[in-house]
């Protein structure tokens, strides 16, 4: 019986954990650019090709 508790434990602490997560990635993603956690492409750099063994 003492098992089962644990498991109901685990089960509904995975749900929880799992909910906040899908609540706080988005809007971390919607906030990320303008707190400056994403990086801009440099405009010279974007096209640059590689020539190996060529």
């Amino acid at each position: 019986m003492n098992v089962l508790k644990l498991n109901a434990e685990v089960l509904i602490v995975f749900i929880a954990a799992t909910t906040i997560s899908l609540l706080v990635i988005p809007a971390l993603k919607k906030v990320a650019g303008s707190i400056g956690l994403l990086d801009k492409p440099n405009a010279r750099k974007v096209h640059v090709t590689l020539h190996l063994f060529l």
